[in-house]
C-alpha cells in the first residue's frame, strides 16, 4: 500500500545533478563513422578519444 517502486535506482548519479548526454553516430563519405557526443546545458561538442 505504502510502497513506492522505482523502474530504476541510480544511487550513485542523484536525478536532479545528472545531465542529458546527446549523441549522434554519422557515417562519412570515406567510410568512416563518427561519434558526437554534446551536453544538454552547453549544446557544445564534447572530444572523445581526440575526436570531436
Amino acid at each position: 500500500m505504502g510502497e513506492r517502486s522505482t523502474p530504476q535506482p541510480r544511487p550513485q548519479q542523484p536525478r536532479l545533478m545528472t545531465p542529458r548526454i546527446l549523441h549522434t553516430i554519422r557515417q562519412s563519405s570515406d567510410g568512416t563513422i563518427r561519434f558526437g557526443f554534446s551536453l544538454n546545458r552547453s549544446k557544445q561538442p564534447v572530444a572523445v578519444n581526440g575526436i570531436e
